[in-house]
């Protein structure tokens, strides 16, 4: 999948290949690209913040059983539900 080689290439190496470059651009153009690459930058950041703080995910998180959105409010006491979710479970 061309957003996880654009990711891994960007994290593991911090260049891209050109193929992976003019593939991207082609079917993001430069704004789509310029957006992978930001989102990229800023999850790498806060990956970095977490590790330096050793923030660590509460248990309720790595319960498979879980939905997306139940992770989170379940991560977040008091969060409003997700993306439209009324909260019931």
């Amino acid at each position: 999948m061309l957003a996880i080689d654009f990711a891994r290439q960007l994290t593991r190496s911090h260049k891209l290949s050109d193929a992976t470059f003019e593939t991207a651009l082609k079917r993001l153009g430069d704004q789509g690209v310029i957006d992978l690459i930001a989102a990229i930058g800023y999850y790498a950041m806060l990956a970095v913040c977490h590790v330096a703080l050793e923030v660590r995910p509460k248990k309720a998180i790595l319960n498979p059983g879980h939905s997306i959105p139940q992770m989170i409010e379940d991560a977040i006491p008091g969060r409003q539900p997700v993306c439209g979710q009324t909260g019931n479970r």
